[in-house]
């Protein structure tokens, strides 16, 4: 039964505030608590996957983001942020390319394409797959619309990611410290 849903999301708004401020472990916390009075909130399985990889908890991240995708099949954020995992984790166990672009794909659709996130998260993807040409042409999708947000730190990081799958290399993402 689920009892006091405001309360659910209350925990939910201060672990998002306290994840914001970088109190990785409180903003767990609040998410567990969120889910023990309510376990079928998306938002919060997706919230706490964040928080989970932020600690390089990577293989309890991927459980949360898959419940948040059966709870909301059309969540084009948990959708990008498995991806993401499943395309650059440092842990060759998590990986799976081909999944990876599936969900991508999924999420850029959901987005009407106009995220520069997502086509971040589909380049990973597709290079993961050895889709070098398909990586390319999605981080240069994310490139311009970089350059038309006006945000050199993600023009930056395209270019660099781009170079890096021109060379036929996979993205891997730094492993978070524990």
């Amino acid at each position: 039964m689920k009892a006091q849903p405001d309360f659910a999301a209350a925990h939910n708004n201060l672990g998002m505030a306290l994840l914001q401020r970088g109190q990785v472990d409180p903003a767990i916390a609040q998410f567990q608590s969120a889910l023990q009075t309510d376990p079928d909130l998306p938002d919060t399985h997706n919230n706490l996957g964040a928080a989970l990889l932020r600690q390089g908890r990577a293989k309890e991240a991927v459980v949360h983001y898959q419940r948040a995708l059966e709870l909301k099949p059309d969540y084009a954020g948990a959708a990008n942020n498995l991806a993401w995992v499943l395309a650059t984790s440092p842990e060759a166990s998590l990986r799976d390319g081909s999944r990876a672009v599936k969900l991508a794909q999924r999420a850029n659709q959901l987005s009407n394409g106009s995220n520069l996130v997502i086509w971040r998260t589909l380049a990973a993807a597709c290079a993961e797959a050895r889709q070098f040409p398909e990586a390319i042409a999605a981080a240069q999708q994310a490139l311009e619309l970089a350059v038309a947000q006006a945000s050199p730190a993600w023009t930056a990081t395209l270019e660099k990611e781009i170079a890096l799958y021109r060379a036929g290399q996979p993205l891997r993402d730094a492993p978070h410290a524990p």
